[in-house]
């Protein structure tokens, strides 16, 4: 990517429209939500009263112990608690679909705003649909809106930035690997720095931090400083031997996708994470080249699997099929195995069912793997994919442990072995 001259501020509307820029907020991986749907604005939306001007305290980090309006603590990131807005607020004219603050014990350390984003804009079209051409018309008509609103909202910040921070914006560039390198902008008083990211059409961030912490790389400093070693230390350790025989690997995030058809895009930032990469999903999902269409079809998602290994200074390898003995290997090293299964509505609600009773009474037992009428009830090679996390097993029970990323009450999710095996289509190994 050919590096460029900041643009004056007169044409730094213009330049923000047309650059590649792509997010790289340091830890966030939200999945949507937010005050709005930005897919119920129109050219001529307007805001309702009584909004919070976040603006002089968001520009003045020793301000930020008094954040304004009611916040409510988003579960998924254990290390690095977060809270999320859930009242409405102006930032630099605009109203965001999402506001967050990152905690460092009891210190806000960062606040990330989401203005637009494709992916909640469109959610989930089934492919079934989308190959029928049955939607294409309102697609059509829906990427329009979403073009002009992007516009709008960049332009619009463009102009605000400078005059609200008080100083000229630079471009950064960040990334060792052509699928996944990014550009940036940031406006630095001295105090904080106030990173703009956006990608043509897909999605507009603002994360602010004080001046001492902006990281301006993918990897968590602490982690990139440590040696090999280290690292593979520092995995091990996140492996909890429970007394009933589970083994899990701990402290892995849940990023909600939301609507968005991210499971494998998300599933991918939590275990990167873990290793200490620190790309936001809307990020990956932009690199991978997930279309504005509500599907996943056409993408290149598998490149940035390897990408971000690359990335992250870690190993990558895939399998066409699971199996339990090399996924207890990897966990038992404090490494979580992502998994491409077939998936069915019904087996998930058994599984969610028999979580809510393991955790209560923990001789329950799912069905027998080897009961024929058991085996026709799993999903075969003509139902959906979709994309999990296996954190965890148990040798004698003959089970695994897994999440979604569909939030934090999916996490400790059981399954019979045999069921994963039949199951799984495709399985990504990763480790240092």
């Amino acid at each position: 990517m050919m590096m460029m001259k900041l643009p004056a501020l007169a044409a730094l509307a213009l330049a923000i429209q047309a650059a590649a820029l792509q997010a790289i907020p340091q830890t966030f991986g939200f999945g949507g939500g937010g005050f709005f749907g930005m897919n119920e604005r129109d050219a001529k939306w307007q805001p309702p009263g009584n909004i919070e001007d976040l603006d002089p305290v968001i520009i003045a980090a020793a301000r930020w112990d008094q954040l304004p309006g009611e916040w409510i603590t988003q579960a998924g990131l254990s290390t690095e608690p977060v809270k999320v807005l859930s009242t409405p607020a102006s930032v630099f004219g605009q109203v965001p679909e999402i506001v967050a603050a990152r905690y460092d014990g009891s210190k806000v350390s960062s606040i990330y705003m989401q203005f637009i984003d494709s992916g909640s804009y469109f959610g989930y079209t089934p492919r079934q649909e989308l190959d029928s051409g049955k939607t294409n018309e309102n697609l059509q008509s829906k990427q329009q809106r979403f073009k002009r609103q992007y516009r709008e909202i960049a332009s619009a910040l463009a102009k605000q930035l400078p005059k609200q921070v008080g100083t000229r914006g630079k471009r950064n560039e960040v990334g060792r690997t052509e699928v996944l390198r990014s550009e940036y902008i940031d406006f630095d008083n001295g105090e904080v720095v106030v990173r703009l990211g956006a990608n043509e059409n897909e999605y507009i961030y603002i994360e602010v931090m004080r001046s001492s912490d902006a990281e301006h790389g993918y990897m968590d400093s602490e982690v990139a400083s440590m040696r090999r070693n280290e690292r593979v230390k520092a995995m091990r350790s996140k492996v909890e031997r429970r007394a009933n025989g589970d083994v899990v690997v701990g402290e892995i995030p849940i990023f909600t996708q939301g609507s968005r058809p991210y499971c494998a895009i998300s599933t991918l930032g939590m275990v990167t994470h873990h290793f200490g990469l620190r790309i936001p999903v809307n990020g990956l999902a932009a690199s991978a080249g997930i279309k504005k269409t509500g599907s996943a079809k056409g993408s290149k998602i598998l490149e940035t699997y390897y990408a971000a290994a690359q990335e992250a200074d870690i190993k990558f390898m895939r399998a066409s099929k699971f199996e339990f003995d090399r996924a207890t290997m990897a966990l038992d090293h404090g490494y979580p195995v992502l998994i491409w299964r077939r998936y069915d509505a019904a087996r998930d609600k058994l599984h969610t069912k028999f979580a809510e009773n393991f955790a209560k009474n923990p001789s329950s037992q799912l069905p027998a793997a080897d009961d024929s009428e058991e085996m026709e009830s799993w999903p075969d090679d003509s139902a959906p994919g979709h994309a999990s996390i296996v954190t965890g097993y148990n040798a004698e029970r003959g089970e695994v442990i897994f999440l979604e990323s569909w939030g934090e009450h999916t996490r400790d999710r059981r399954m019979r072995k045999e069921e994963l095996e039949a199951t799984g289509y495709m399985v990504f190994y990763f480790k240092l």
